[in-house]
């Protein structure tokens, strides 16, 4: 069976069904086995038709590859799901299983949660996710959930995520620990937002008292609207100690400034950054 943009209709309810090919037989049991390819990797299940207070019902036990997800959400790029789902005996009913799974925000992929375990819950339009990963080599908790029908998903989550793990996405490297709270949402537009804080090392110089907010906003429909950017403030410790502030829009510009002490003697810097990240003092 091939499935392109198929939509099920069950008592009255309508499930989006991924893109793909599936091969269908019944076993011994009397079960159907369904065994698949998608667009996000394997998805197979062993399906039980039966009957609940006059209703048809369908039980799907499910094994698939997490990515499977990326039909509803393109972010989820690793990982398994195993659990069940009920049709037809009242509203659609699924209980899944997350494990070691990898999500990305698509258009901002140095945002990535590997090891991401949990819950997934389904109740007719309604999914909510309990999950908790490893970000920038550091511990996530994450909640979230997505309303099909409104066509809407949100995240919410808290990090400690270590300023090395979070360096080295940029391409630098550092030390130290920060504390991240991350809310994110969207569909077709998507906006994500944090506010970070915290003391150590980035790219071999100290800081301190760092308060960092990061915005993404990405409409399709406006291409020249996104905002991919970062402004952040800290005390620095280069040679003597400094206040540093600026905004950063990543890929694009950016301005930085620098007053305090250097070598012993003030110091005041003016700075800006070009589309193809060069800083010029």
């Amino acid at each position: 069976v091939d499935l392109q943009n198929t939509k099920l209709s069950l008592e009255g309810q309508n499930i989006g069904i991924p893109d793909g090919r599936f091969n269908l037989q019944t076993n011994a049991g009397g079960q159907i086995e369904l065994r698949g390819q998608t667009k996000g990797g394997p998805l197979n299940a062993d399906i039980v038709l039966g009957e609940q207070n006059g209703a048809n019902t369908v039980t799907v036990n499910l094994d698939a590859d997490a990515r499977v997800l990326g039909f509803y959400w393109p972010g989820v790029v690793g990982g398994k799901i195993s659990g069940q789902y009920v049709l037809g005996s009242g509203p659609l009913r699924g209980d899944l299983k997350i494990s070691d799974a990898v999500l990305q925000v698509p258009e901002a992929p140095f945002v990535q949660i590997k090891q991401v375990g949990g819950i997934f819950k389904h109740r007719n339009d309604q999914i909510t996710l309990q999950l908790a990963g490893r970000g920038w080599n550091g511990p996530v908790v994450a909640e979230g959930l997505v309303d099909l029908a409104a066509q809407n998903w949100q995240v919410n989550a808290t990090a400690t995520p270590s300023v090395d793990g979070f360096a080295r996405s940029l391409g630098a490297s550092g030390t130290g620990r920060l504390q991240l709270q991350v809310n994110a949402s969207g569909w077709q537009t998507v906006k994500v937002t944090a506010r970070g804080k915290g003391s150590g090392r980035f790219s071999g110089v100290a800081f301190k008292n760092l308060l960092a907010d990061y915005v993404f906003m990405n409409d399709p429909k406006k291409p020249n609207s996104q905002r991919n950017e970062v402004t952040f403030k800290g005390k620095t410790e280069l040679v003597g100690s400094q206040t540093v502030q600026g905004k950063w829009a990543f890929n694009r510009s950016g301005q930085i400034a620098m007053t305090g002490t250097f070598a012993q003697k003030p110091v005041k810097i003016n700075a800006v950054i070009d589309a193809q990240n060069v800083l010029a003092l």
